[in-house]
């Protein structure tokens, strides 16, 4: 969450000159942050402990799925994009039989292999922060992502991990996922495009603009809702499914 203290940024992104670049800098920030304090940037108001960091994980997987219909099975194959150090995954391998995690970041993934080494149904991956080749095609019956895509700079990035949802999603799957958001107006946009983005401050998306991108990748959304925490951005979501 964009909560309290700005964190230490490395470069800007105001206009990408191309995906791999973006990549990159995404995989050196995020490395940085998970040495510094892997828990705070993973999810500020729930890092003064570990246990407050895991309760914080089962909270957010209990929202996330809590309104996921028809619901998952238990014995499902869910993939969490953004993984991290594994907030969410030691939850997740609590209530489905088997969970995937991917995160651009090489520190993240191994601190991940660490914590959650005793968990025979959870596997972590290293991607390039956009693709999700290590995960096979139409293998999966549910896609999440919180506190990931609002970090991303490129809205190209952020494209191609929803048409990778797409593609690792077995047909009937949901992806449920959080976006930053504003204001579907003309002056919203326009701050939008001349705003510098950056990997803490990525790209914001208007609830009619992340409708067209997710309808483009082939889904069909079935909702959209949005709130806004206090100290934080607006939390756009999407529950968008692959039809059968």
């Amino acid at each position: 969450m964009l909560k309290g203290i700005a964190p230490r940024l490395s470069a800007l992104f105001a206009r990408p000159r191309d995906v791999s670049a973006v990549e990159a800098q995404m995989r050196r920030d995020w490395d940085d942050r998970a040495r510094e304090n892997a828990l705070y940037y993973i999810v500020t108001d729930a890092a003064d402990s570990e246990e407050q960091f895991a309760a914080s994980g089962d909270q957010s997987v209990r929202d996330i799925i809590k309104d996921v219909e028809p619901p998952v099975p238990s014995q499902a194959t869910v993939l969490e994009i953004g993984c991290g150090i594994g907030r969410m995954l030691r939850p997740l391998a609590a209530r489905f039989g088997t969970v995937h995690g991917v995160d651009v970041s090489a520190e993240m993934i191994e601190r991940a292999k660490a914590r959650l080494g005793d968990l025979g149904n959870v596997h972590v991956w290293l991607t390039d922060g956009s693709s999700l080749k290590p995960i096979r095609s139409g293998s999966v019956d549910l896609v999440i992502s919180y506190l990931v895509f609002q970090h991303i700079p490129d809205a190209a990035v952020v494209e191609t991990n929803i048409r990778e949802a797409f593609r690792v999603l077995k047909p009937g799957g949901v992806f449920k996922f959080q976006v930053a958001g504003r204001p579907d107006t003309e002056e919203a946009a326009s701050v939008e495009r001349a705003r510098a983005k950056d990997t803490w401050c990525g790209v914001n998306y208007s609830d009619a603009e992340i409708r067209q991108t997710v309808e483009r990748a082939g889904f069909r959304v079935r909702k959209t809702f949005s709130h806004a925490p206090a100290d934080s951005c607006i939390f756009l979501w999407v529950v968008a499914e692959r039809r059968r």
